[in-house]
């Protein structure tokens, strides 16, 4: 009698699907997340780019050649309608940083002039322990490859050019929802370039107040 019913349980393979189930879904619950993260970390990347082109545009069509704080905190305030997590608090999620470069070339230069760049002011004034080595300091501005990582120190060399250039840096922390508590959060930098409409290299902030204000400027 054992015999048998030992030989009828060996050939009983009705629960055989349900124990394959059972040992791959926690396997198809994390590629079903994990592809979830990556359409909102894809959104998020986009949202991020869209904004930064977005206050570089703005601010570079600024009609008066001096701008104040106030029209600048306007211009990144615009762009909070793209906000990449529909939350407020954009100025306290977003590190943002919008400076103005100046294009140079030697004297008396007319064709085929080697152009030099230098910061003439950026704001706000964040510790490098923010920005890290996105962070603007006065001086001199490097031609960077486009594939180069994003630079306080540098931008891409197909930008210089007769003029100024409007730089627009936005750095945000992503957090996944699901797995957060084992995964440290993702820096994702974008930057906006744009040509500014005045181009005088004496554009000066009216006030001083946490600006980078770099002499001759």
């Amino acid at each position: 009698m054992a015999a048998r019913l030992l030989r009828a349980f060996s050939r009983d393979t009705g629960a055989a699907s349900a124990l394959e189930f059972a040992l791959i879904l926690p396997l198809l619950i994390v590629i079903l997340l994990g592809s979830v993260e990556l359409h909102r970390y894809s959104k998020v990347v986009r949202h991020i780019g869209q904004a930064a082109q977005t206050v570089a545009l703005l601010t570079a069509q600024r009609e008066k050649p001096i701008a104040s704080r106030e029209e600048l905190s306007f211009d990144l305030n615009a762009a909070s309608i793209i906000d990449p997590e529909g939350e407020f608090g954009w100025f306290e999620r977003i590190n943002h940083q919008i400076s103005h470069v100046v294009f140079s070339t030697a004297a008396g230069c007319v064709q085929n002039c080697a152009y030099t760049a230098n910061l003439a002011w950026s704001w706000p004034t964040y510790s490098s322990s923010v920005l890290g080595p996105l962070t603007r300091e006065c001086g001199a501005v490097a031609a960077a490859l486009d594939n180069a990582p994003a630079s306080g120190t540098a931008i891409p060399g197909r930008l210089f050019g007769a003029g100024s250039l409007v730089v627009v840096d936005l750095q945000y922390n992503f957090t996944p929802v699901f797995g957060s508590s084992f995964m440290s959060p993702i820096s994702i930098v974008r930057q906006g370039f744009a040509s500014a409409r005045f181009a005088a290299p004496h554009i000066v902030l009216q006030d001083g107040v946490n600006t980078r204000r770099c002499s001759g400027y």
